[in-house]
C-alpha cells in the first residue's frame, strides 16, 4: 500500500511538473499570442498606410500620366515653332552675310570717297589758283582795253574834228567858186586825201577777233579758253551799235575812196602771259 502511495505521489509529482510545464508553456503561448496580436495589428496598420501610400502613388501616376500628356501636346505645338526658329535663324545668317559683304563694300566706297575727296581739294586748290590768275588777268585786259578805248576815242574826236574843218574849207571854196562863176551851180571838186594818222579807226571785219595775241596766251590757260573771247554774235553786234564816225565816204567820191586807217597806226597789245600753277606744272 505504501508503495503504491509512492507510486501515486510519484504521479502526482509528475502531473504536477507536467502542470507546471503545461502552465509555463501556456504563459510563452500567451506571450507568443499577444506579441503576433500586436503583430499582426502592426502589420495591419502597415498594410493600411500601405495601401493609402499605393492610393496615392495612384493619383500621382495618374497626374503624372496627365501631365505627360499636356507635355507632349506642348511638345508637338512646339515642333512648328521650332521649324520657323530655325528658318528665322538661317534668314538671320544670310542677312548676316550680306551685312558683311555690304560693310566691306561701305569700307572700299569710304576709302574711295576719301581718295575723291583728296583730289577734289587739289582740284579746288588749282581751281582757286587758275581764278585768282583769271581774276589778274581780267584787270590786265580791262586796263588794256580801257587803254585802247581811250585812245580810239581821242583819235575818233580828233578824225571828226579834222572831217570838220575839212568840210569847211571844200564849203569855203564852193563858195567862193560860186560866187566867181555867178548862179551857175558846179559840182564841189573832190576834197584831198588825207593822212593816215588823220583817219578814222578802220572798222574790223566779221571774221577778226579782238586782242588775238591775248586771246591766244589765255587759250593757254586751262579754264579759261572762251572766258574773254566773245562771240561771233556778240561781235556782230558791237559792229552794228558802233559808232560810224569818220568812216563814210565823201559827197562825190567812189566806193573805193573809203577812207582807212593805215596798217601802220596799228598797235598790238601785249599781256605779259599767265603764270598759273597748271602751266607751271605744265
Amino acid at each position: 500500500m505504501h508503495v503504491k502511495v509512492e507510486e501515486f505521489q510519484k504521479q502526482e509529482d509528475d502531473l504536477k511538473k507536467l502542470l507546471e510545464e503545461l502552465v509555463s508553456e501556456r504563459t510563452d503561448l500567451q506571450k507568443e499570442n499577444r506579441k503576433l496580436y500586436t503583430e499582426q495589428e502592426f502589420r495591419i496598420g502597415e498594410q493600411e498606410q500601405l495601401e493609402a501610400n499605393c492610393k496615392n502613388l495612384q493619383a500621382e501616376a495618374t497626374s503624372t500620366r496627365e501631365e505627360i500628356q499636356e507635355w507632349k501636346d506642348k511638345c508637338e505645338s512646339l515642333v512648328p515653332d521650332l521649324e520657323s526658329s530655325r528658318m528665322y535663324q538661317l534668314d538671320l545668317e544670310r542677312e548676316v552675310e550680306a551685312l558683311k559683304t555690304t560693310q566691306e563694300r561701305l569700307n572700299a566706297l569710304q576709302i574711295e570717297n576719301n581718295g575723291i575727296i583728296e583730289n577734289n581739294e587739289k582740284l579746288l586748290e588749282e581751281i582757286a589758283a587758275v581764278t585768282e590768275e583769271k581774276d589778274r588777268i581780267e584787270v590786265i585786259l580791262n586796263d588794256v582795253t580801257k587803254n585802247a578805248e581811250e585812245k580810239a576815242e581821242a583819235e575818233r574826236v580828233a578824225n571828226e574834228k579834222a572831217e570838220n574843218g575839212m568840210k569847211k574849207e571844200s564849203e569855203e571854196e564852193i563858195e567862193v567858186e560860186q560866187s566867181r562863176n555867178g548862179s551857175k551851180f558846179s559840182p564841189p571838186p573832190p576834197p584831198p586825201r588825207r593822212p593816215s594818222h588823220l583817219t578814222s579807226p578802220r572798222v574790223p571785219k566779221q571774221n577778226d577777233v579782238p586782242l588775238r595775241s591775248l586771246r591766244k596766251t589765255l587759250s593757254r590757260a586751262t579754264g579759261l579758253h572762251g572766258v574773254l573771247t566773245p562771240s561771233s554774235k556778240i561781235n556782230k553786234t558791237n559792229e552794228q551799235t558802233r559808232p560810224s564816225s569818220g568812216t563814210h565816204p565823201r559827197p562825190g567820191a567812189k566806193p573805193n575812196d573809203t577812207i582807212q586807217r593805215s596798217e601802220g597806226s596799228e598797235e598790238k597789245l601785249s599781256v605779259p602771259p599767265p603764270t598759273s600753277s597748271y602751266q607751271q606744272d605744265k
